[in-house]
């Protein structure tokens, strides 16, 4: 198992943050603390979203000399490349593909986009660039791009304010966590500024699938001094603790992450450079042996995931020459997480003295986990001690089955 500990973070994962960060000084704390009655006045738990691998727009900008067909663009300033349908499109998609990929470099150790591409986060801090994933007003109508916006949204309806009591921790999700330094030194920065501006509240980190190892390994990293001043709480949504067999069909044959529009094929010409299936395989696994880190967070850590969903996929049985496609042997688990995976969770349960709750939801989707009300209220409920979503007024999923699955 431990191959694929963190084998969702390699195959288009993890993180390096962009430029664009939080204007945490120039007064700008002392301004937001000055307003804390006016925009925190039940005092509610701060709260930073932790995205899972594509839960957050990225964008790019090429100065490419060579590019796969004729019709590929090599000059453009930054725009959306995830999540972007238009540029997954028969015939574009190489374009895409070729813009997306990572090459590995066994000396620096360390991945490189394709000469002349450069990516950024739009935002650092915000939330709306989690919130909805894609932001073609034709495909929100029907949710494939929302992302956390039911939770933000059902927050904000009962008192928080985007900005100061919620934010967002978006990275470059195709890379492993050893180039992540900068990403957790932020993320550090921006709790305790959610901190301070708010009358010295701790943070709740609300984190989805792999968002839940990032965190972990960011908690595993605090003294824990630093937690028990600064952290109130962690929520995990449908989080891998063990790993998941889908990151193997991914580098195998490829994952669309749900959605019909994407080929199988050219995601795996991605998804295979974040991870194995490279001569620089076993370089790669070197590099990541570090973060095999299963000592507990030292928080307290509340850890919601679906089951019986049915098409889960359990195991790969492939032919003895492990040289075509696999058979994909379906198990329990939340379509995209197998159950013993989800409830790993509960290995820290005498490990430290924070508490720990599982809450398991018959049915629910992986990805569904964001929208479906009973996680929300859940949530909700640990925050603001309400128990009413959806009320009449508020937005709800247009289907329970969302288009897309974001690990």
């Amino acid at each position: 198992m431990k191959i694929v500990h963190w084998m969702l973070l390699l195959l288009f994962c993890l993180s390096h943050l962009s430029d664009a960060r939080l204007d945490f000084w120039h007064g700008k704390e002392r301004k937001l603390k000055s307003r804390f009655n006016d925009l925190n006045p039940n005092k509610f738990s701060p709260v930073i979203f932790i995205p899972g691998c594509g839960g957050n727009k990225m964008q790019a900008r090429l100065n490419k000399a060579d590019v796969p067909h004729m019709w590929c663009v090599k000059n453009e300033d930054y725009f959306d490349i995830w999540l972007n349908p238009l540029q997954m499109i028969p015939g574009i998609i190489d374009c895409w593909v070729d813009n997306m990929k990572l090459s590995y470099d066994n000396v620096t150790r360390k991945t490189k986009n394709t000469p002349g591409v450069e990516f950024r986060m739009p935002q650092w801090g915000g939330v709306e660039d989690l919130e909805w994933v894609d932001t073609t007003p034709v495909i929100d109508r029907y949710d494939f791009g929302a992302y956390f916006y039911y939770i933000s949204e059902a927050l904000v309806n009962r008192g928080y304010a985007r900005g100061y009591t919620l934010f967002g921790a978006p990275y470059d999700f195709r890379k492993g966590p050893n180039e992540n330094k900068d990403w957790f030194i932020r993320l550090k920065e921006l709790t305790e500024f959610a901190y301070n501006i708010n009358e010295n509240i701790g943070i709740t980190f609300i984190c989805h699938s792999m968002g839940g190892r990032m965190i972990l390994y960011f908690l595993q990293q605090m003294p824990q001094e630093w937690k028990d001043k600064y952290v109130k709480q962690v929520i995990t949504l449908s989080t891998p603790w063990g790993g998941s067999i889908q990151a193997i069909q991914a580098i195998s044959v490829g994952y669309d992450f749900g959605a019909e529009l994407i080929q199988n094929n050219k995601m795996k010409q991605v998804q295979e450079t974040c991870d194995i299936s490279l001569p620089n395989a076993v370089e790669m696994r070197k590099d990541l042996a570090l973060f095999e880190n299963y000592t507990a967070p030292g928080a307290e850590l509340h850890c919601l995931y679906g089951n019986n969903v049915g098409d889960t996929v359990d195991r790969l049985e492939f032919d003895a020459a492990y040289n075509g496609n696999p058979t994909l042997v379906k198990g329990n688990g939340d379509g995209t997480v197998n159950r013993r995976s989800l409830i790993g969770c509960g290995h820290w349960e005498k490990a430290q003295s924070q508490k720990i709750y599982q809450q398991e939801y018959q049915g629910i989707e992986h990805y569904n986990m964001l929208s479906n009300a009973a996680p929300i209220n859940y949530i909700i409920g640990k925050l603001t001690k309400d128990n009413d979503y959806p009320r009449p007024d508020e937005k709800v999923s247009y289907s329970d089955m969302m288009k897309i699955r974001l690990f």
